[in-house]
Formats: C-alpha cells, sequence, structure tokens
C-alpha cells in the first residue's frame, strides 16, 4: 500500500487526477453561510435566536472534526436523498488524509467561537445585527471545500434514521429524515433545523455534480460519456430540498473509471437472504479488491494498513434457500464478474433519477454501454427484479480499523 499512501499524500499538490473542487485549499466560504437565512435578519432581541443557531453549528463543527481524527469516517455517511452515496463515499474517500494540523487551527477558532457566545448577554447588544456581531468578536470562521464537505455530511448523518424495510422492497435500504435529532447536538427550533437540512442538501448534491463533473474532465473517455453528466442532464429534484441529480449509470461510469485512476479500493459485504425464509440472513461475505494494472482484483485486507479508507458497497444476494450453493461455489460465482461490471449492471437497471418520471431525458440517449448494461443486469441479477446476484443496498467509506 505504498504506492497509495505515497499517492494520498501528495494528491491535492501535485496530482494530475485531483478534482479542482476538492484540490482548491481557498478558504472561500463562511460557516455562517450554512445559516438558512440571511445574517442582518437576526437583530435587536432575535440575536440571541440567531447566535444560538451559530452555536449549533459550532458544535456540530467541533464534534465532526473530533469524529475525524478518531478516524471514524462513516460519521460522514450523509442522507442527501438523490441516490448518490457512492459520490460522497469517493469524496470522503480523498478527503482521509486531511491533515490534523489544519483541523486543530479550525478547531481552536471553534472552541474560541462558544466561548464567546456562551459569555453572550442580551442587553450588551441590542441593536447588532448577527452580521455585526460575529464580525465584531472575529466569530466568522472560513472553511474550504474540503471543511464544508464535512461538516454538511457530518450534519445530514446525524438526523438520518435507518427503518425498518418496506414490505413491497424487502431489499432496498428505507431511510429517512428526523430533524428532530439537530436539537441533539444543540438546543434549537424546528423551523430552523428543517430549513437547515434543506440547505445542507443542496449544497451536497450541487458538491457531488460538481465532482462528477470535473472528474469526467480529468478521463480520457468519449465526449458522448462526459455529455451524459453534462448540465444538459442535471434534473433539480425539490421533494428533499432542491437537490441537483445526474443520470445513476452515468455517473456511476464516471465514477468507476475515476476510481481506477485513483486507485480505489472496495470492500463488497454481501448479505446472502433466503427469499422464501422471509428474507432472512443466511449469511455475510467480505470481499476485498485493489486495483492492479488497471482493473480490481481480489486481495485480502492483508494488502492493507488499518488506517486505509476504503469504499465499502453493502449488497444483497438473493435466492430461495435451497438455490444458495456452498459458499466457496458462490463465491466463484460472484468472482465471474469483475466489480465494475457489477456496479454498472445494477446502476443501469436501476431507475435514473429519483423522480422515474425523469428517466425519458436519458431514454433516447443511443448509448450502446447503458443498454448492454441494462440487458446483463436482468441476466446475472443485479436488478430489483432479479437480485440473484448482487443488488447494491448502499455504498460510504470507512478505515479498514473500523470494519466489522
Amino acid at each position: 500500500m505504498a504506492e497509495k499512501a505515497h499517492f494520498l499524500s501528495q494528491f491535492f499538490k501535485y496530482s494530475s487526477v485531483a478534482t479542482k473542487s476538492l484540490a482548491d485549499d481557498s478558504k472561500n466560504c463562511l460557516l455562517s453561510d450554512f445559516l438558512p437565512y440571511r445574517l442582518e435578519e437576526k437583530k435587536h432581541t432575535n440575536l440571541a435566536d440567531g447566535l444560538k443557531e451559530y452555536k449549533m453549528l459550532l458544535i456540530a463543527t467541533n464534534q465532526a472534526f473530533t469524529q475525524y481524527l478518531q478516524g471514524h469516517l462513516s460519521s460522514f455517511d450523509s442522507l442527501v436523498g438523490e441516490n448518490s452515496c457512492q459520490i460522497r463515499a469517493t469524496m470522503i474517500f480523498l478527503i482521509a488524509d486531511l491533515p490534523e494540523v489544519e483541523i486543530n487551527n479550525l478547531l481552536d477558532e471553534v472552541r474560541y467561537g462558544l466561548e464567546i457566545i456562551n459569555n453572550f448577554k442580551s442587553d450588551d447588544s441590542q441593536c447588532k445585527t448577527l452580521k455585526e456581531y460575529l464580525k465584531e468578536k472575529k466569530l466568522h470562521i472560513k472553511l474550504n471545500n474540503r471543511e464544508a464537505f464535512l461538516i454538511s455530511s457530518y450534519i445530514l448523518t446525524q438526523v438520518r434514521d435507518i427503518l425498518p424495510p418496506k414490505a413491497s422492497k424487502r431489499i432496498v435500504r428505507n431511510e429517512s429524515t428526523n430533524i428532530k435529532k439537530i436539537k441533539k447536538i444543540s438546543p434549537v427550533g424546528s423551523t430552523f433545523s428543517r430549513e437547515l437540512v434543506k440547505k445542507l442538501r443542496h449544497f451536497l448534491s450541487s458538491t457531488s455534480v460538481n465532482f462528477v463533473q470535473e472528474a469526467a474532465s480529468l478521463l480520457s473517455i468519449p465526449n458522448s460519456y462526459i455529455n451524459m453528466v453534462s448540465d444538459k442532464y442535471i434534473v433539480n429534484h425539490d421533494k428533499f430540498g432542491r437537490l441537483r441529480c445526474l443520470p445513476a449509470f452515468w455517473y456511476t461510469f464516471i465514477l468507476m473509471q475515476y476510481s481506477l485512476t485513483i486507485k480505489l479500493p472496495i470492500a463488497f459485504k454481501i448479505s446472502r437472504m433466503a427469499t422464501d425464509l422471509d428474507y432472512q440472513v443466511i449469511n455475510e461475505v467480505s470481499l476485498f479488491f485493489k486495483v492492479v494494472k488497471g482493473k480490481y482484483a481480489l486481495t485480502s485486507t492483508n494488502d492493507f494498513s488499518r488506517e486505509d479508507p476504503i469504499l465499502i458497497i453493502l449488497g444483497s444476494c438473493c435466492r430461495k434457500f435451497e438455490n444458495f450453493p456452498p459458499l466457496d461455489i458462490w463465491k466463484q460465482e460472484f468472482l465471474q464478474y469483475n466489480p465494475l461490471d457489477l456496479l454498472l449492471a445494477y446502476a443501469a437497471a436501476h431507475r435514473q433519477y429519483p423522480d422515474e418520471e425523469k428517466d425519458i431525458l436519458v431514454g433516447n440517449s443511443n448509448c450502446e454501454i447503458f443498454d448492454y448494461y441494462r440487458t446483463k443486469a436482468s441476466e446475472i441479477g443485479c436488478s430489483l427484479e432479479n437480485p440473484s446476484l448482487f443488488f447494491l443496498v448502499h455504498a460510504y467509506c470507512e478505515k479498514i480499523k473500523n470494519i466489522k
């Protein structure tokens, strides 16, 4: 893993495959930018409410980077709502060597801000707006893109609830957002919590789209594929807070090509489920892959250090109990396909946008590779209708040492 470690250590400054959005060290936004209102609106008697809400962001930032320093990358496994978890997992992998010095400096600013706000007295600043107060007390915290991404991801991870699967879709992950969990970070109102979640969702969905588009521009692939993740095929999905969405197959194709370039390792954790036993999990299988000579090859955890980040793919393999062969034979069935093929087959069979009615935008793309994998998904068992080999449930990033 020395080659990968060297690559990551040099990523932001020297790598030719660094996306601009992640490589930029510029502190081009403020923590207060996440507040879902204009800072001038919080004034006089409402100033205290604004500071309470800003305090919540400070506490969340402190918690987020404390978790980061402890190596808990799954604390940034956000629920956004546009089926793009694999994009953000890839971004977390790339961010995973953020310097501790940089983080500690940020935490010092956060702790200073908390101290000032905790000592705030309303009668001292009745004529100041929140904007003026933050400026006067030097409480504005500047962030680069990576820091803003991590803070947003952490908050949207904290508000996620994993629910029992729906009866009609037993193998599909059922998640929802519980805005009441914002108050566990720090007491704030429900309206603020709801609007904050909407703003963070919009930010992360936009950041995800930008990342894929930038990655596409760095790859040696046909322009027709790059075009499929261009602005022409972006859909705005309003149900969860003005989300920007790309078609699933093409962003997956871009991600997989980019993953080969950055040598992103993958761990498949497959639950073998018996459909005739109420989808009981018979056992779980973990398979690890690394990039060797431009392709994914089976490996073991011995090829990684405990601190290495890895993309974890949670999946299901669903058959009648009697149709499951012995584990070693089943592994041979699974391994006859490359991880890239399995993920692309799943993505081709999946709805392309959160709102399936929008799939018509890519229905006439005349893309041979899309048609090939959509057919392949049904044949080999990578679709919701036939999940007999592999059905993707979720993707996130974690360090090897934290994988159970």
